[in-house]
């Protein structure tokens, strides 16, 4: 919605940059890839170079406006005034489960063709053709935040303190997945990238979720 406000506001023809079928990059945040006569008007000096979408995964639409990630985690649309502003948390699939269900839960595969197939050619041009800096991320690459959603807030901070061995197991399964998907991306792009970016989310709007203790001890390695 605020994307194509902006692209009425700035009165930037609609025959491209105002499409509906704009590449969804995040759904939970709403984020899209904008299109080039929006970046351009806007004199925007860095150009996103954006993982693909896997050609299997479990991700789908469900009832009431929800829909479920690759990882199995179902969010709900939250709105404000009527209107929608991001998806929250609805069901956590690992929540109540032991150390033995992470082995045989079906995880996202980091391999999965369609993750980089045509990036190398984009990121080239964008590298070789551009006068842009050329910014890669793979979109999801958080590990504390996968985890929280996984098991649930409440029940993964406790996890942190109490349940160590199952953090530690679920914690080290979700990097081995992020590091095996970021190895096949950079394999593919890294030549043409300037800057790359990871993101995590281990903190509250005024403090940290967890104590720097406890991150360095459960989370930092």
């Amino acid at each position: 919605m605020t994307y194509n406000k902006l692209i009425t506001y700035r009165s930037i023809p609609p025959n491209t940059a105002l499409n509906i079928n704009n590449r969804r990059l995040y759904k939970p945040f709403q984020s899209v890839e904008m299109d080039e006569s929006v970046l351009d008007r806007l004199h925007i000096d860095t150009r996103a170079m954006d993982g693909g979408i896997p050609d299997h995964s479990t991700a789908q639409d469900l009832p009431g406006g929800r829909f479920q990630d690759e990882w199995g985690i179902v969010y709900r649309p939250a709105y404000s005034s009527g209107h929608l502003l991001y998806y929250t948390t609805a069901h956590s699939p690992l929540s109540n489960t032991d150390v033995a269900r992470l082995l045989n839960y079906e995880w996202p595969n980091p391999l999965d063709p369609g993750r980089t197939r045509g990036l190398r050619e984009k990121a080239r041009k964008l590298h070789e053709e551009t006068d842009k800096i050329v910014v890669g991320h793979h979109g999801d690459t958080g590990m504390f935040e996968t985890a929280r959603d996984l098991r649930g807030m409440a029940e993964f901070l406790m996890d942190l303190m109490r349940n160590k061995d199952y953090a530690h197991a679920l914690l080290e399964k979700i990097c081995a997945i992020q590091c095996a998907k970021m190895a096949a991306y950079l394999a593919e792009v890294g030549d043409y990238l300037d800057v790359v970016c990871f993101g995590d989310d281990v903190c509250g709007q005024d403090r940290p979720l967890i104590s720097p203790k406890t991150y360095r001890e459960m989370v930092k390695p």
